[in-house]
């Protein structure tokens, strides 16, 4: 992976390659899960502890507030792991399927950005799509990766061990929310 800055006609383009393979896409769904895991278990602290505030409220006994704080904040986190990581499981299953199926899903991928607009090459199926960043519904990063979501609901993927680049797409992407 590289980075290549072209300047034409004062537009700025930055260029960056890499490949996508299979374990890209476990990692971000592994980075995903995790990141769903940690708001999972901040949501269940903090209703925990308004039960147990609440029902200990009257006659304050510790004990009876640790036990119940325990108890709430067993039965939230079983709660919504089942209703929030159980379906994402079995997504994440299937999209697994479909991108073991379609080979040209991965491989040699190239994307360029200027202020304007997203060009996205796919070295595999010879394919070039280009977006205008207004386009892009959101941009998220994560430790590993960066993602571009289209508002057809697809998503560029790209690596994030490039500051330049990633600061560079976060800057073009909040100039068009503007705009």
């Amino acid at each position: 992976m590289y980075l290549n800055v072209i300047t034409e006609n004062t537009v700025e383009q930055l260029k960056i390659e890499y490949t996508i393979d299979i374990e890209d896409i476990k990692s971000v769904d592994l980075e995903a899960s995790r990141k769903g895991y940690l708001y999972i278990l901040s949501i269940s602290a903090i209703i925990s502890l308004i039960i147990s505030a609440l029902y200990s409220f009257e006659d304050f006994n510790f004990t009876k507030f640790v036990q119940s704080l325990f108890y709430s904040f067993l039965f939230f986190s079983v709660f919504y792991s089942c209703v929030l990581f159980i379906p994402a499981f079995f997504k994440s299953r299937k999209n697994m399927k479909v991108m073991k199926a379609d080979p040209n899903k991965f491989g040699q991928r190239t994307l360029e950005i200027n202020e304007n607009e997203i060009y996205y090459i796919s070295e595999k199926n010879s394919s070039m799509k280009s977006f205008k960043w207004k386009e892009i519904k959101k941009m998220s990063t994560t430790k590993n990766y960066a993602f571009l979501t289209h508002k057809d609901k697809f998503a560029i993927l790209f690596p994030n061990n490039n500051p330049e680049f990633t600061a560079k797409a976060k800057e073009y992407f909040k100039k068009s929310r503007i705009a």
